[in-house]
């Protein structure tokens, strides 16, 4: 994969020296093409893998919500809420390493890309309360904002000087939450079988190329 990144690093670097005049809303959507690429996106999305920590995501997720995580994880905790974890981070963060032990248990090879995905989606779906059937959805988006990010940061601070690391990664993760949400129900279908991890790749790929952000 060194290879196909250090390509990937010097076509980012080519193309944004053509739209370094532009607004970084629309040279950001026009360089994210040249990075979600299928064969790229095919390093991170693997498929055994993406569907485990999902099923595993959700299961501990239901869990807390019914007020059987205690029991059915072996958490020392009397009784373990998303209301308590909200206020208290060193809890969480305990609460999901004993879930990720669980997926890692079904698969120990987990990328490490997609165990901070999966670390930030839990934090995400615990603080806000969400429905465990947005589970797959909020995944796929932190797995193509750490792509994305890891691609474009220093690109585009380098030549996009006037913007921070901050501004910049907020553009990257709205970017990626509207091409993940624009194929929402195909995620959906992805993991319930109904779809081939080749042409949901693809579709990541043809949204990353029609997706815009709006004008400052």
């Amino acid at each position: 994969m060194g290879t196909s990144r250090r390509k990937t690093s010097d076509k980012v670097k080519k193309l944004l020296e053509k739209q370094k005049e532009q607004d970084i809303k629309k040279a950001l959507p026009k360089v994210t093409s040249v990075v979600l690429t299928p064969k790229l996106l095919g390093h991170i999305f693997n498929e055994k893998e993406f569907k485990t920590i999902v099923s595993v995501g959700i299961a501990g997720l239901s869990a807390l919500k019914s007020g059987s995580f205690s029991a059915d994880y072996n958490f020392g905790e009397d009784l373990v809420s998303c209301d308590l974890l909200k206020e208290n981070p060193l809890t969480l963060n305990q609460v999901i390493d004993k879930i990720l032990e669980a997926a890692e248990e079904l698969d120990p090879n987990l990328s490490e890309l997609l165990v901070t995905a999966f670390k930030l989606t839990m934090a995400k779906m615990i603080k806000e309360e969400q429905d465990v059937h947005s589970f797959a959805l909020e995944l796929c988006i932190f797995l193509i904002y750490l792509l994305l990010q890891q691609e474009l940061i220093e690109a585009f601070s380098d030549v996009f000087q006037e913007f921070g690391h901050k501004e910049i990664n907020q553009l990257i993760k709205d970017l990626a939450r509207k091409i993940a949400n624009s194929i929402q129900t195909d995620i959906n279908d992805f993991v319930q079988g109904k779809m081939e991890l080749e042409a949901l790749l693809q579709l990541i790929s043809d949204k990353a190329s029609d997706t815009t952000l709006g004008e400052f």
